[in-house]
């Protein structure tokens, strides 16, 4: 995989380690607890930020994951996270 990125002109592939399945759910609790629960220092969240164009069996609204993501933020901050890039985390 790394080889057929480089090759395409990207780099490393980089993959989550948190996937809250926010695109699929309306609550934004549920998100918050599953990203809360799973965090651990280099983890990597999944979250979308729009549904695709004919996309079945995602919710219509991004609402519940901006949501959380406004509970998410703080209390990683409150433990003592440092949220950065990707390019910042595969540089350290």
């Amino acid at each position: 995989m790394d080889r057929v990125a480089a090759e395409a002109g990207y780099g490393p592939p980089v993959l989550c380690t948190i996937d809250p399945s926010d695109w699929a759910t309306e609550s934004p609790e549920a998100i918050v607890e599953t990203v809360l629960a799973q965090i651990r220092a280099g983890s990597i969240v999944d979250l979308h930020d729009g549904r695709p164009r004919g996309e079945s069996g995602s919710t219509e609204s991004r609402q519940p994951t901006v949501d959380a993501v406004r509970k998410i933020v703080p209390a990683l901050v409150a433990e003592g996270y440092r949220l950065v890039t990707v390019p910042e985390l595969l540089a350290a």
